[in-house]
């Protein structure tokens, strides 16, 4: 009887998923727990699109035993457990990482102990992942002159949506692309970072507004005319702030608004970097059979996502002050125009790069706020981290042109 009403519970779960036009969607997850909680299932009874599902899984991961019947094996039936018990932590406090996490703050050295984590989630790209793990800390700020544009600006298949990934860790709301009109009406309430997954020029798809989010403009204002109650026309006026962005593409040239509020980051596609990736993901293939086996619980990945996650959630905003800023100056050249819009920039990720040292520097409340004074080492640090896009930006030769004539020639 138990068995009846265990196919049953399945089986409507199934139609349920085609009724609700959700079947299409159904992932290897889902259908090997229907599996898993049938222990087996006559095909022949299902609809032809959940037929299809089924006939799309993996050979190993069921066997047939009868006509139009199979059952799971033992290597779907330990991962579909697996998969359950990830999702079941995910909601549950991690009390070793959150030690790990207060940990790493309260290290001599947060950004290189943070770096070290963001090695285990991300290939390569040592720079590039930390200057976008640093200024995406823009998104727990309410002050809008903090909020930064990412642009990351590549070949396809260069790496741009890994990086992007690093978003994750927010309250994210993830678009694939804007209309020219779309983002006047989208709502950003309770959204600290909004990531685009693609720019693309040619196809005008709201670039124009998007530069408005920039701390430099604060957000902007839009009116429109609507019919009120009485049936007169009215103007309304809506307000979009500003918000961190983080967006990428593969387009050469953008609007040069956009291009110059935006921090310009271009991924590592050197062969070097590609002999990175790959051997990164042959130690996740490793690992990943360990757990089949038994014989680990986790990931270094999952470990290391979810540190990160709890990093981001401990870091506080805080107000820095420069008491060097004169010196600071000094060091900029200014033989070219756009180092007047970088300046603010660079003091931005100056304050963000402190607030990963919280903890190690003493704070004081001001008017309710928490303040920082900056450290000069710790300036440099982030000087040191983002002088090479900063270089590229200022002279418009783009890190990637760089690296691949280098690679070619040495």
């Amino acid at each position: 009887m138990g068995e009846t009403t265990q196919t049953t519970s399945s089986t409507t779960r199934i139609k349920q998923g085609n009724k609700n036009n959700n079947f299409e969607n159904l992932n290897f997850i889902f259908a090997m727990e229907v599996l898993t909680e049938q222990k087996e299932i006559n095909l022949k009874g299902l609809p032809e699109d959940s037929l299809t599902i089924f006939k799309q899984l993996e050979k190993d991961n069921f066997v047939i035993i009868g006509e139009n019947v199979i059952k799971p094996t033992e290597k779907a039936i330990k991962e579909v457990d697996r998969q359950k018990k990830a999702e079941k932590e995910a909601h549950e406090p991690d009390h070793a990482e959150i030690e790990k996490a207060e940990a790493i703050l309260n290290s001599e050295n947060p950004p290189k102990k943070i770096s070290e984590l963001l090695n285990r989630i991300i290939a390569g790209e040592k720079k590039n992942k930390l200057i976008v793990f640093t200024l995406l800390l823009s998104g727990k700020s309410s002050n809008p002159k903090e909020k930064q544009i990412i642009l990351i600006k590549g070949e396809s298949g260069g790496g741009k949506t890994t990086l992007m990934k690093l978003a994750d860790f927010y309250h994210v709301k993830s678009v694939a692309r804007f209309t020219p009109t779309a983002l006047d009406y989208t709502d950003l309430s309770g959204v600290e970072i909004l990531k685009i997954k693609e720019l693309n020029s040619e196809e005008k798809q709201g670039v124009g507004s998007i530069k408005f989010l920039s701390s430099e403009d604060k957000g902007y204002s839009m009116e429109y005319t609507m019919r009120g109650e009485d049936g007169r026309f009215k103007t309304e006026k809506r307000n979009i702030p500003a918000i961190t962005l983080i967006t990428s593409t593969t387009t050469v040239e953008l609007d040069n608004q956009l291009e110059r509020r935006a921090w310009i980051l271009n991924p590592d596609v050197t062969q070097k970097q590609t002999a990175k990736i790959l051997k990164f993901k042959a130690e996740r293939k490793k690992q990943k059979d360990l757990i089949l086996l038994g014989l680990i619980e986790r990931t270094d990945y999952e470990k290391s996502k979810k540190t990160l996650g709890y990093i981001v959630k401990m870091i506080e905003p805080a107000q820095i002050i420069i008491p060097f800023m004169d010196t600071l100056i000094s060091l900029l050249k200014t033989d070219r125009l756009r180092v007047r819009g970088d300046i603010d920039k660079i003091l931005s990720f100056i304050a963000f790069y402190h607030w990963l040292y919280q903890e190690k520097l003493p704070v004081t409340k001001i008017n309710g706020k928490n303040v920082i004074f900056a450290n000069p080492e710790i300036t440099i640090q982030a000087l040191e981290l983002i002088k090479e896009p900063l270089s590229s930006m200022q002279s418009g030769v783009e890190a990637r042109e760089l690296k691949v004539q280098i690679e070619r020639w040495v």
